[in-house]
């Protein structure tokens, strides 16, 4: 038997009859031998249909005009239902298992449990996308962490030990990607006074696996040294991020004195204290894939100036 979500039924055997093509004595025989349609009555005992039950139908008539016989349609819809309800199980299992990671992890973080930390990424890395690790696991985690220590919950003890494992995992990741020469050189760097890196890291981990050239700088640098090392690099794209709200004055500051001095280069600004602020919106890179995408396209020129 076919199971549907419940749905109001609203088409009598007359409409439906002419909606689908067929006659009433012929969706009465599948209804007895295949057990396909299981019609709700209405308060005088009269078949009524739903919108589900006509696309069932219209289905099953399709195969049929492709040379399958109606029992073997109906096997092929059931397998079809089969697959369907598999693929729900199977992300419902995987949103299980990804809560259950990020409360361990959380976990062994806050007990500077090491070996269970390095375990549990070993485990995530091995079943999940890098996409989904990034932004399904440990972006959660380390939100989870930061909020933490910023409402005093945790000491800083804490949220270094669980950045700086996270930290030594995404330094190896960001090795591992050639660049492709046709691309845009890319400079990422924190911004002024910020030591929160873990953000740029993922947002440089995106860029190398597109093939960007990207020139990792991490953390905050000297004043002044960002502007002495550009005409070195010359990167087409640079990417400022600020965690703290405390460093976002000097980071707006620091892109004002850039943007002047070098006006060709495409700055953009991400990190917690920019989603906060409502302050240079148009140069937020966003939050997710879809938004780092259309940054990326809006800024980037087919090919890397030489």
């Amino acid at each position: 038997m076919f199971i549907v979500a419940e749905q109001q039924g609203k088409y009598n055997m007359k409409a439906f009859s002419q909606l689908v093509g067929i006659s009433p004595g012929t969706i009465r025989a599948w209804e007895r031998r295949y057990h396909i349609l299981c019609p709700i009555r209405n308060d005088i005992g009269h078949r009524l249909y739903t919108d589900a039950d006509v696309d069932m139908i219209l289905w099953l008539q399709n195969k049929i005009e492709t040379g399958f016989t109606i029992s073997q349609a109906v096997s092929l819809f059931e397998q079809r239902n089969a697959f369907e309800i598999d693929d729900v199980k199977k992300d419902q299992t995987d949103q299980k298992r990804v809560e259950r990671i990020q409360e361990e992890l959380v976990h062994a973080f806050l007990s500077f449990d090491e070996i269970s930390a390095q375990q549990l990424l070993d485990q995530t890395f091995n079943l999940f996308t890098l996409e989904k690790v990034f932004f399904d696991i440990l972006s959660p985690v380390l939100f989870k962490v930061g909020n933490l220590w910023e409402e005093d919950k945790i000491t800083t003890a804490h949220e270094h030990f669980a950045t700086s494992i996270i930290r030594s995992r995404i330094s190896g990741i960001m090795q591992s990607f050639p660049a492709n020469p046709m691309l845009p050189k890319v400079l990422a760097v924190c911004g002024p006074g910020e030591w929160h890196e873990l953000g740029l890291q993922i947002f440089s981990i995106y860029l190398k696996r597109k093939g960007y050239d990207v020139v990792y700088l991490g953390s905050t640098v000297k004043d002044g040294d960002i502007k002495s090392v550009l005409p070195m690099i010359r990167p087409q794209l640079l990417i400022l991020s600020v965690t703290l709200d405390r460093n976002l004055p000097k980071t707006i500051e620091l892109l004002h004195e850039l943007q002047e001095s070098f006006p060709e280069i495409r700055i953009g600004l991400g990190g917690k204290a920019i989603e906060r602020s409502n302050y240079l919106q148009e140069k937020h890179i966003g939050t997710t894939l879809s938004e780092w995408d259309n940054w990326i396209k809006g800024n980037s020129k087919s090919e890397r100036k030489v």
